[in-house]
């Protein structure tokens, strides 16, 4: 599995009042620290918000949400980042496909992490990431290495078993309104 290390090259930074990432985007709240990617790991934290890109939050956005489940600023961070890139999700999980394809696992399992997080409800993206987990083990075993391929197929089994609750919940939910109306 792709290491959670990267987590060591976002640092956060508050801007101030009245910031924007985009015209289209909403206000910055100043009260919330954002992520911010660096751009090589060895540079020092820019505090100057003036200095930093907006691709550098957008960066350090979704690396949160591929590798910070439980930020307490989940919920805004996705807000942002689909104000500011409306069809970055699709855009993303375009090109994780594409790099599963082309047997770049680490970029892709990064990729899918972060599409994950944007959207950790839907199911699409979960059966999506069962499926990716499954064809990197299968990449994997036929490289002989047999235990990461095992670990692969236990991530992609555990996204099965989230897709799988989450229809069952909604088959239910639905069996239970059709029998009680």
């Amino acid at each position: 599995m792709v290491s959670t290390n990267s987590l060591d090259s976002i640092y956060f930074i508050k801007l101030p009042e009245g910031s924007v990432l985009s015209p289209k985007a909403m206000k910055i709240n100043p009260e919330i620290p954002l992520p911010v990617q660096k751009k090589n790991p060895e540079d020092p934290v820019e505090q100057d918000a003036a200095k930093l890109s907006e691709e550098q939050i957008l960066s350090g956005i979704l690396t949160v949400l591929a590798y910070d489940k439980k930020n307490e600023n989940s919920e805004y961070y996705r807000k942002l980042i689909t104000d500011v890139r409306p069809g970055i999700k699709k855009e993303l999980a375009e090109a994780a496909i594409l790099k599963a394809r082309n047997e770049d696992w680490d970029l892709a399992e990064e990729i899918w992490l972060a599409v994950n997080g944007i959207d950790p409800q839907d199911k699409a993206i979960i059966l999506n990431m069962a499926i990716f987990f499954d064809q990197k083990a299968d990449s994997y075993r036929r490289n002989s290495l047999n235990e990461d391929a095992d670990a692969y197929d236990e991530a992609a089994l555990d996204y099965y078993k989230q897709r799988w609750t989450a229809t069952r919940k909604f088959q239910t939910h639905i069996l239970t309104q059709v029998f009680f109306t």
